[in-house]
């Protein structure tokens, strides 16, 4: 069972565009969340360096410079490199024509298409922030609680 709050949850947004990174943080402060933004990967990278987080929510596309793939990457890096847990982390695009599921699951556990619904959002993050951390560096998170809209999507691209 999940959190029905966010209290004491820390989470990283990240997003170039303010208005969506406005709405990111303030749904989820409002459910109780200690927020911090960003509005870049490498900005999101001196953070991470700085202190932990619970839960990393982030835009795919940020150009220019590291995008959210790139972000995701590092961090899984960077958590190896130190003997870190793995940190949940929950990609958000607004791109309808997402590439393949493999490439969105690589570094995310879960994947939102904007406008996502905002309930669902404080849902995952709960979920996640509460995940055993070997399933996260396994990625079996993504397959289990994937937006289904996006699952319909690669399926239909996928067919001949």
């Amino acid at each position: 069972m999940y959190r029905h709050t966010l209290a004491g949850i820390k989470v990283l947004c990240v997003d170039d565009q303010q208005v969506s990174l406005g709405i990111l943080a303030a749904v989820l402060k409002h459910n109780g969340a200690l927020v911090t933004s960003c509005r870049s990967a490498e900005e999101a990278l001196r953070e991470v360096a700085a202190k932990r987080f619970d839960v990393i929510v982030s835009d795919l596309s940020m150009p220019p410079g590291m995008d959210g793939y790139d972000l995701a990457h590092a961090l899984r890096s960077l958590e190896s490199k130190a003997g870190l847990v793995a940190t949940p982390t929950v990609a958000v695009s607004s791109d309808a024509d997402a590439p393949s599921p493999k490439r969105h699951f690589a570094d995310f556990q879960v994947y939102m298409q904007k406008p996502f619904d905002h309930r669902r959002l404080v849902h995952i993050v709960g979920r996640l922030a509460e995940a055993d951390s070997a399933a996260v560096r396994l990625g079996t998170l993504a397959r289990w609680e994937a937006d289904t809209s996006f699952q319909e999507h690669a399926r239909a691209t996928s067919e001949p």
